[in-house]
């Protein structure tokens, strides 16, 4: 899923208010924070070797609220 597709999936999707528990010991408390948090540095330098780890969270972000 490209930078510019999960951009437009957060942005067009009602977000839980939190917390939600992302992984053990990770837990969002802010989703619209989160995501934005996420997205920015992957707008900024997509192919970046950290940027890895900020789309695998917004991957597991949204696999939570599909789920639900």
């Amino acid at each position: 899923m490209t930078v510019a597709e999960l951009e437009h999936w957060f942005n067009n999707v009602d977000l839980p208010k939190g917390p939600i528990l992302l992984y053990p010991g990770t837990i969002v408390t802010d989703v619209r924070k989160f995501v934005d948090s996420h997205l920015t540095p992957l707008k900024l330098v997509p192919n970046a070797p950290t940027t890895h780890t900020h789309r695998d969270r917004l991957l597991a972000l949204k696999a939570i609220i599909e789920n639900n």
